[in-house]
């Protein structure tokens, strides 16, 4: 059975860390607010602008704010099945080998993104 021997992450290793997470998420709801106001706040700077302008700027900020989100959940999917795949592959239950386990987990998540993003094709 594969023992668990806690190593170092090599250079260059991904951190799958809180702060990551958390820095995404303030990133995202900046995004957000920037889409809610930037309509006001172009008005607020520049009183001739075109609703042309504000759109564009809104459609702008709500790609950045899509593109974000599918970033944050993406990095939390892949956190929780990291987890999970850690606890179940020290030790197997079943006859599966490591490398179907991981094939399992690469395959769900890639169904849980594709998922994902049909709902966000679908909200736009």
């Amino acid at each position: 059975m594969l023992k668990s021997i806690s190593l170092p992450a090599p250079p260059g290793t991904i951190s799958w860390s809180g702060g990551r997470m958390t820095l995404d998420a303030a990133v995202l709801l900046l995004t957000l607010l920037a889409y809610i106001f930037c309509g006001p706040i172009l008005r607020q700077l520049d009183a001739t602008a075109a609703p042309f302008d504000a759109g564009l700027l809104s459609a702008l900020a709500f790609a950045a704010a899509a593109v974000l989100a599918a970033s944050l959940l993406a990095r939390l999917l892949t956190a929780a099945l990291a987890q999970y795949a850690k606890a179940v592959m020290v030790e197997p239950l079943n006859l599966m080998r490591p490398w179907q386990h991981l094939y399992l987990f690469l395959g769900l998540f890639c169904l849980f993104f594709c998922g994902f993003m049909l709902v966000l094709i679908a909200l736009l």
